[in-house]
């Protein structure tokens, strides 16, 4: 399959993704999960792939939850 529509050919023969294509890359399916702390309390943080803020939650359970509960995949992130 031909994708040179969505990416660019490099010399070596590599596609490289747009930067706009790769900020939309997940967004239709996947949340990113990472954890933070709020005035030394752990939470967890909920983000659309495109970098959106959904929620936060105060446990890692609680964070996959309200990630499928919006229909999207919960990806835990460092």
């Amino acid at each position: 399959m031909n994708n040179t529509k969505f990416a660019a050919k490099m010399p070596n023969d590599h596609l490289i993704m747009k930067m706009s294509d790769f900020a939309a890359f997940g967004v239709p399916v996947v949340a990113y999960v990472k954890r933070i702390d709020i005035g030394g309390v752990p939470a967890y943080s909920v983000h659309g792939a495109d970098g959106q803020p959904l929620s936060v939650e105060s446990s890692e359970d609680l964070a996959a939850m309200a990630a499928r509960h919006k229909n999207l995949m919960p990806v835990m992130v460092q």
